[in-house]
């Protein structure tokens, strides 16, 4: 992944730590859905922002996908926040799961997410990627290879941060000062 201001990186951790959630997923999945763009718009769905919500969910968010675009990263981080707290938890190793097909969660690889479906507006049509097989349904396990596929394992991609790299012993006292600032405002706004 490319470097992103480190703002952003810091949002991006401190919603994977109030979900424990490993900030290198949530990262690759939002390089993967938006390429860190907030004001991405999907042409053929119609889904926004950095994880790519669905009218659906923007709906069950109290919000839109007209308005996801117009809100900033740190928006955005909160709205991921709101939205992770909805899914089954633990996430775990899930997080691109997550975003995809929250009912795969902790699924077995054989589950089937998204059966066939040709239709133009449906999951299996859109995202054709993540099909194992040409024909065959989305399943937990064709999701997971997909995520793991795309540039390696997240957990392995470093992620530089105040006082290091990303899980660095020692990270540095303006890091810990840093992350405690960032966690005590975003807990504060949710109250």
């Amino acid at each position: 992944m490319s470097d992103h201001p480190e703002h952003e990186r810091v949002s991006l951790a401190n919603v994977a730590y109030l979900h424990d959630i490993s900030a290198g997923d949530l990262e690759k999945t939002v390089e993967i859905e938006s390429g860190w763009d907030p004001a991405a718009v999907n042409i053929h769905s119609g889904s926004a922002g950095l994880i790519q919500w669905t009218r659906e969910t923007a709906k069950s968010l109290g919000t839109s996908c007209a308005e996801i675009p117009l809100m900033d990263f740190e928006e955005q981080c909160g709205l991921i926040d709101r939205y992770l707290q909805r899914v089954p938890h633990p996430i775990g190793d899930d997080v691109y799961m997550a975003v995809a097909c929250p009912a795969g969660i902790g699924a077995e690889n054989d589950r089937v997410c998204y059966p066939v479906d040709p239709s133009e507006k449906s999951p299996w049509s859109q995202n054709p990627a993540w099909r194992s097989t040409g024909n065959g349904p989305i399943t937990a396990g064709s999701i997971r290879a997909y995520f793991k596929n795309r540039s390696g394992p997240a957990h392995q991609t470093p992620t530089k941060r105040p006082g290091g790299p990303k899980n660095a012993p020692g990270a540095g006292l303006g890091f810990v000062l840093l992350l405690a600032l960032c966690l005590f405002g975003l807990r504060s706004r949710r109250d």
